[in-house]
């Protein structure tokens, strides 16, 4: 798990428990989102809103990669309550880990699932555009950090929550990654 802030970092709250995210959104104004990590994000396309989420706690998602030994990739589009059935919610190291994604709302919202294992724990998402189509979703994310004092690999995982800007729902999930100087393409 990292400390470091980012945007896919946990949120840290003092005091009272953690705000849901309604009631967050409806106390802060646009020109805040920027300004407070793990908040909705305008990609830089000009496509819809998103918010990100980073867990690097082994296979936290059933279908997804199981072993964190080679380099791999997996996504996946979740669009409906049912799939969060999917999660190992067990293997969730943290409350906001569940949080995140018990709170999406799949009337507006959508979820894009992206693991990579094999990589340090030590590294991070950034995440400089989304798009969303009537067809399709497609992340744009690097992952890079500081290079391990140890040989640690983990499965990262990367939880992409995007507002819904029409009534139709993609069904596919596509990503571009850069990761260690390789630019990989998938999809699910």
């Amino acid at each position: 798990m990292r400390d470091v802030e980012r945007r896919s970092s946990a949120r840290r709250w003092h005091g009272s428990a953690p705000p849901t995210r309604r009631r967050f959104l409806a106390l802060t104004a646009g020109d805040v989102f920027a300004a407070v990590g793990g908040c909705l994000t305008d990609p830089s396309s000009g496509g819809p809103p998103y918010e990100i989420h980073e867990i690097d706690d082994g296979p936290v998602y059933r279908p997804g990669l199981q072993a964190t030994g080679e380099r791999a990739y997996f996504a996946a589009l979740v669009t409906t309550e049912e799939g969060i059935d999917a999660f190992d919610l067990d293997r969730l190291p943290r409350a906001a880990d569940r949080e995140f994604l018990e709170s999406v709302d799949f009337a507006t919202e959508l979820l894009g699932v992206i693991q990579v294992s094999g990589v340090p724990s030590t590294y991070g998402y950034r995440v400089p555009d989304v798009s969303l189509s009537d067809v399709n979703l497609t992340v744009i994310a690097v992952l890079e950090g500081d290079t391990p004092a140890t040989a640690d690999a983990v499965i990262s995982t990367l939880l992409v929550r995007v507002t819904r800007t029409s009534g139709s729902t993609p069904d596919r999930i596509s990503v571009e990654l850069d990761v260690d100087g390789d630019h990989e393409i998938f999809s699910g």
